[in-house]
């Protein structure tokens, strides 16, 4: 008799996964040490900012008019020389010449005489940009006499002497004006007074003039003189 063994089925077990390897890192580098001897890298430079160029508008010498006895200055219409990197230069010249020991905005009294003709150039440079601007011709007037005597002081007319000075030298001339008969004055600016028998009496304004020839000093004062006068009689 045939007997049969079922035997249950055996089924081969799978494999076991291989295992995974772990992923291979590779350390970094460690920095180097700085060397305290190696100098700092060089900074980029920063951009360079163009400074606003200087302008000259106009340029007068002042005062208008001039005379050999006015201290002359350069005034100026500018935009952007308040800069302190602005150097201004001032070149005066007298009648063509330059005056090579100034170079401020002031030229001083001694430097120029009546009838000289004055200018000056003006150069702003602020390192970037350079602009030059002269100034109008500028000649100097005449200046009057001046009084040197204080008429004022006067006590007595007749023999009153006075005196005066020209800036520029010219000679001088003396004349009265509105003064009563029998006065007069010298060359030398010495008053003379005789009286005259047909005098109305009256009070004056007596004007002396000094003169150079251009223009002119004037001192008045105020006289009173009696009917039929001579000179004890004449009263300032």
């Amino acid at each position: 008799m045939w007997v049969a063994l079922l035997l249950p089925a055996c089924s081969t077990p799978a494999p076991a996964p291989a295992p995974v390897a772990a992923p291979s890192v590779t350390p970094e580098a460690a920095p180097a040490a700085a060397d305290p001897a190696a100098e700092p890298a060089a900074e980029k430079p920063a951009p360079a900012i163009r400074k606003r160029p200087p302008s000259l508008t106009s340029i007068d010498i002042t005062p208008m008019p001039a005379r050999a006895s006015d201290t002359l200055v350069a005034k100026l219409d500018a935009a952007n020389i308040d800069d302190p990197t602005v150097d201004l230069d001032f070149e005066w010249r007298v009648n063509g010449a330059p005056i090579v020991d100034v170079a401020s905005g002031t030229l001083r009294v001694g430097r120029y005489k009546k009838g000289d003709t004055v200018t000056v150039r003006v150069t702003a440079d602020n390192g970037d940009d350079q602009v030059s601007l002269d100034s109008e011709p500028l000649v100097i007037a005449n200046s009057p006499p001046v009084f040197e005597t204080d008429g004022r002081a006067m006590k007595r007319v007749d023999g009153f002497t006075f005196k005066a000075t020209d800036p520029d030298e010219d000679p001088l001339t003396w004349r009265i004006e509105g003064a009563p008969k029998g006065m007069s004055i010298s060359s030398a600016g010495v008053l003379a007074y005789t009286g005259a028998e047909d005098e109305p009496g009256r009070r004056y304004s007596v004007a002396v003039i000094v003169d150079d020839g251009d223009a002119f000093g004037r001192f008045e004062f105020p006289l009173t003189v009696t009917a039929g006068s001579a000179t004890k009689k004449a009263e300032k």
